[in-house]
């Protein structure tokens, strides 16, 4: 498993994907961390939200492609196909 296999599940699955910039503080980027279960705020931290709307899965510590596989693996594809990133300054 490696960083381009990951890619291409992220693409063949319609993933969007969100980057959150913690480079300067905001309030807000930290009350979503909070709200998602990571309490010292600390990154990296990722987010997976299934299609099907179930519960986010989360990930922090070290994160290998063969966890973010597997984590995209449970959460099944994205609901709709176009690929879309947004960043959080």
């Amino acid at each position: 498993m490696n960083k381009l296999t990951t890619l291409s599940i992220v693409k063949r699955n319609g993933v969007k994907t969100l980057k959150a910039d913690k480079t300067v503080d905001n309030p807000d980027i930290d009350q979503l961390l909070v709200d998602l279960g990571n309490m010292t705020t600390a990154i990296p931290f990722y987010v997976i939200y299934p299609g099907d709307g179930g519960a986010p899965i989360t990930m922090d510590g070290l994160i290998t492609p063969w966890r973010v596989f597997r984590a995209l693996q449970q959460a099944g594809p994205s609901r709709n196909a176009d690929r879309t990133e947004t960043v959080l300054k």
